[in-house]
């Protein structure tokens, strides 16, 4: 008897307890001073803007990979392509040669990084031959107020003005070399253009033509 009626009492409880919770929570609120629950409100609106922002950094950086990773698949294919086509070539075919060019830069980068360091040590040895100018202007000046007693054969030989012309005749050199390295460039990109075209008018007259193809 005496545990059925403890069993009584505590279902009681147990049924007033969802009653009492409202009223508890209620009272506990009561409690809280509103500033406290602004900056609640405030630093869970925050966690949600850094969620976004983290969100959205993360989804740029899936982009940027899968773009990656399309480039490098497409750079593949067109190794491939290229190698193929070196391996099945015959002879000097049109349109083997068009296969392998279509794929291939021109110039290469090699040859534009060659340039730009022909071009670096022409300026460095450029500036070599003014410094070399400056240093002698002065001993030449004062020769040529103050005279020398050296017989005239020497002073030819000796004479910085004779050295001057030499430094300037190496520069033009120098300036004539890249000016050649230019003509053949432009020359080389001439005859790339002509073979273009003429690949362009051969493959029309066979009807193979594809405008797409000639895309670099």
């Amino acid at each position: 008897m005496l545990g059925d009626m403890h069993a009584f009492h505590l279902a009681r409880r147990l049924l007033r307890r969802p009653q009492r919770l409202p009223d508890q929570s209620d009272a506990f609120l009561k409690t809280v001073s509103p500033r406290k629950l602004e900056e609640l409100d405030e630093n869970i609106q925050q966690l949600e803007q850094d969620v976004l922002v983290r969100r959205n950094i993360q989804d740029r950086q899936v982009t940027a990979v899968h773009h990656l990773r399309k480039d490098v698949k497409k750079l593949i294919h067109q190794v491939d392509n290229a190698s193929l086509s070196l391996r099945t070539l015959d002879g000097n075919s049109a349109l083997n040669m068009y296969h392998i060019m279509r794929h291939v830069e021109t110039p290469s980068p090699y040859y534009w990084d060659l340039l730009d360091h022909f071009e670096a040590k022409m300026e460095t040895i450029k500036t070599q031959i003014e410094d070399i100018e400056s240093e002698f202007k002065p001993l030449y000046e004062r020769r040529a107020q103050h005279g020398s007693g050296a017989p005239q054969s020497s002073l030819a030989t000796m004479s910085p003005a004779l050295l001057h012309q030499i430094m300037l005749s190496q520069n033009a050199a120098l300036m004539q070399v890249a000016a050649r390295v230019a003509e053949v460039h432009e020359r080389a990109d001439e005859m790339r253009q002509q073979f273009l075209v003429k690949m362009r008018q051969d493959l029309e007259r066979r009807g193979d033509y594809n405008p797409a193809a000639f895309k670099n």
